[in-house]
């Protein structure tokens, strides 16, 4: 990956911000803030179309590929395919 969009609904990040710092400082990480008092923090979060919406905008014209985790779902990679890019590439 090029760069990781993360969407945190913390209202205090310094602690992800402490651990995540050398990859913040290499830019290879962005945290966003998406905390709003009174929608952050009740199940399924009304604010993840706005996130989807930012991460594409913000990669529009630079990215070849765009993908969208959430906490609960993971790339799993076989020997097969050295990189993200070489999946794609096959699979796309």
């Amino acid at each position: 990956f090029d760069m990781v969009l993360m969407y945190f609904e913390d209202q205090d990040l310094s602690p992800i911000e402490d651990m995540l710092r050398p990859y913040i400082d290499s830019h290879k990480l962005v945290l966003v803030r998406s905390y709003f008092h009174g929608i952050t923090g009740y199940g399924w979060s009304p604010l993840l179309p706005m996130q989807e919406n930012h991460c594409l905008w913000r990669a529009k014209g630079l990215a070849r590929y765009v993908a969208h985790n959430d906490v609960d779902e993971l790339v799993d990679l076989n020997e097969k395919f050295s990189s993200i890019n070489e999946y794609m590439d096959e699979k796309l």
